[in-house]
């Protein structure tokens, strides 16, 4: 659109954007080199550059069009000269693959620009920039923000711990004796699972491995439903699936009514006054949080936004992410192999766990090997698609392998767990139910059964 013919006050879009740009995170370094990459290597409006700089300098705010606005009245700068400011604005936008990764770049170093070194920087940046110029002023830039990532880095993750110095310790065992569970991880729901790792942990990185069409998305939604049910705060961030077939899948568990049949909508009176008692009665009066974030394409650094974002107004227990390879690359690693796009992006989902001290739980497919393995096998590490790499960040590694021989089992394999023994497992699953979980008993105990034909097809 032409900006010769806005007013600014029709310039909404552009508000919205900057107006959300208040949640700050460490990951500085990398955003530096996101805005470097795709922002940096056009020309910087002078006149906004100094206005950044004089925003932050005596106000310690964010930059928003209003203050914009503001300061370019109050400058005398003309009508058309604040027509290419905010028209600048709008073009930084449009650089980026989305506005979400501009939004992030701006997010990451916030935190920087609130403190009285970035005031500084952005004095000291500016004096540069009159007198040589913006490629040396970014230059000098790049530097100072590396420098101050270093600091924040050694001030809010180096401990140097004395072992010899034992007291510390002796309490916090003494806490984990007196209240066990306090310590106790948040449960899976399947008990093999849960004995082998004690629940899923603060901080943790958990990777769920199976064949294509064989339970991944299946078994989060699974994991993510009991821990609802157990009253936990749970974030749901679907890639994938739009949140409608989520919430049907939930439904079909809780209600063992045929997943198909909801999502149809054809259902016997039973099942109708079921499905409604259900939702009133049981997913609407929990008192856990389930929320589902739908996006079809996206990166850590925009879940995270999303993420801090929801953390103003709730606690969030444990976070979802279905599925690892619909994940896109942070734009300082694009170019890059696919295998190495893929393991920077499964350290993005560590550090995104470390950073928010919640348990972090995605999925990744299994590679052609891992395709052949039958419901007897174990898959390992090796059957991962693309790269092994993709595990090096992962705390847990769960693999669960199911095929239509044997439709009603499932073999669970834990091939990594840092926390615990390394072993495998049987588990029940009932796919038309949505459902899989502990083997029981028996094959009554184990709920309805699920034919061939109605596999057929099922996205799973």
């Amino acid at each position: 659109m032409s900006y010769a013919k806005i007013k600014l006050e029709d310039l909404e879009s552009e508000k919205n954007i900057l107006a959300g740009l208040f949640t700050s995170t460490d990951r500085i370094n990398k955003a530096l080199l996101t805005i470097n990459i795709k922002y940096f290597n056009k020309k910087l409006h002078k006149n906004l550059f100094k206005m950044v700089t004089n925003v932050y300098s005596k106000h310690g705010s964010l930059l928003t069009v209003d203050l914009v606005s503001n300061y370019m009245q109050s400058w005398g700068i003309s009508q058309e000269e604040r027509i290419k400011v905010l028209s600048f604005i709008d073009e930084l936008k449009k650089i980026s693959t989305n506005d979400a990764e501009f939004a992030f770049a701006m997010r990451s170093i916030k935190q920087a620009y609130m403190s009285k070194e970035m005031s500084d920087i952005l004095a000291s940046t500016s004096v540069i920039l009159d007198s040589k110029g913006g490629n040396k002023a970014f230059k000098e830039l790049d530097k100072k923000l590396y420098d101050l990532k270093l600091t924040a880095m050694d001030s809010n993750y180096l401990e140097v711990i004395n072992t010899k110095e034992v007291d510390d310790l002796l309490s916090y065992f003494k806490e984990m004796q007196d209240n066990p569970e306090k310590f106790r991880g948040i449960p899976s729901g399947w008990k093999a699972l849960d004995e082998l790792t004690g629940g899923f942990m603060p901080a943790e990185y958990v990777l769920l491995i199976a064949k294509s069409g064989s339970g991944k998305s299946m078994g989060l939604i699974n994991w993510a439903n009991h821990a609802s049910k157990n009253g936990y705060n749970v974030v749901y961030v679907s890639l994938e699936m739009p949140q409608l077939v989520i919430r049907e899948r939930i439904l079909s568990l809780e209600s063992q009514i045929p997943f198909i049949n909801i999502k149809t909508q054809q259902l016997t009176a039973e099942q109708l006054n079921k499905q409604t008692f259900v939702l009133k009665n049981d997913i609407a009066n929990r008192s856990g949080e389930f929320y589902i974030i739908d996006v079809p394409k996206c990166n850590v650094g925009l879940i995270e936004a999303q993420l801090r974002q929801l953390q103003q107004n709730m606690r969030i227990d444990i976070v979802f992410i279905d599925y690892l390879g619909m994940l896109k690359p942070e734009a300082y690693s694009k170019g890059k192999n696919g295998w190495e796009q893929m393991s920077e992006i499964s350290e993005d989902v560590r550090g995104l766990a470390r950073t928010l001290k919640i348990p972090v739980i995605s999925a990744a497919q299994v590679n052609a090997e891992g395709m052949k393995k039958k419901s007897d096998d174990d898959l390992e590490i090796e059957d991962i698609a693309l790269s092994k790499r993709i595990a090096d960040p992962a705390n847990l590694i769960i693999g669960l392998i199911w095929d239509k021989a044997n439709p009603h089992e499932m073999r669970m394999s834990v091939p990594k767990c840092r926390n615990g023994r390394i072993q495998s497992a049987k588990l029940w699953c009932d796919l038309d139910l949505c459902i899989i979980g502990d083997v029981k008993g028996t094959k009554e105990e184990n709920v309805a059964t699920v034919s061939e034909k109605d596999l057929e097809g099922m996205d799973l």
